[in-house]
Formats: C-alpha cells, structure tokens, sequence
C-alpha cells in the first residue's frame, strides 16, 4: 500500500497583503487576483480575511420607479394655450456626445410646441426659449 507524503507547500495568502487591494470588487475577485499571483488559499479563507479587516462593500440599491408620485393637472386646459408643460430628455451618440432635449407639450391639443436640442440647457436657455415660443404662440 502506497501513502503519499506532503506535497511542497505553495505560497500562501501573506496576512497583510489583504488591506492592500481595496478594491470596490468582492472576496471572490480578491481571490481570483491573488490566485494570478501565484498565492494558493481557499476562498472561504479569502472571504473570512475580507470581512475580518472590514473591506466589504456595501451594496447599491437601485431605486425603482418615480420618485416623485406624479399628480394629475389642477387646472383642465379649456382651450389652446393655456395648459403647457416641459420635460427635459437627454440621449447619447454613439461616440459619446450628450444631446439634451427639452419638450414642450400643450395639453389640450397634445400638440408639441417646441424642442430645442442643444448639448447643455441651462436656466437662461430655457427663459429665451419660453419667451420666444410665447411671443410666437401667444399664450402664457
């Protein structure tokens, strides 16, 4: 009967090598990094070192939903131009430049009445684009 003697140990995880990869990645990853350097340990020990020095990350949660709860109009549009709305929409080219758009909707045709596009919308901005649309409109 053959009994097989111990193998050559392998380096294993240094204890105060750990604090040094603060990193927003989970024990596993830690893990994964230290195996590519040549260090052999357990995952459950990896984990167990993570959370003994307090390196865990907490998660993020995700809002879900809106966050403002929307209300219905307080005042029902009895004719053209006396009920409008904005909203600011913004979209990404493919090479990265940002579009910001800003909507403007009256509500009792459900007619768009203007959309700049522009690739920042700033306060000043929207106050000449209103004044502009109210002259040529008419209304509010």
């Amino acid at each position: 009967m053959a009994r097989f003697g111990p193998t050559p140990s392998a380096p294993t995880i240094p204890e105060p090598r750990l604090p040094q990869l603060r990193t927003p990645r989970a024990a596993t990853h830690i893990h994964a990094l230290l195996r590519r350097e040549g260090a052999t340990a357990n995952v459950k020990r990896v984990h167990r070192l993570y959370k003994l020095e307090q390196l865990q990350v907490k998660n993020r949660h995700r809002r879900h939903g809106v966050a403002v709860e929307r209300r219905p109009l307080q005042q029902v549009p009895m004719a053209p131009n006396e009920v409008w709305s904005m909203d600011f929409v913004s979209d990404s080219l493919e090479y990265g430049r940002r579009l910001k758009c800003l909507t403007i909707v009256d509500h009792f045709t459900k007619e768009s009445i203007d959309i700049p596009v522009d690739q920042g919308i700033s306060g000043a901005y929207v106050t000449r684009v209103l004044e502009r649309v109210g002259q040529f409109r008419g209304g509010c």
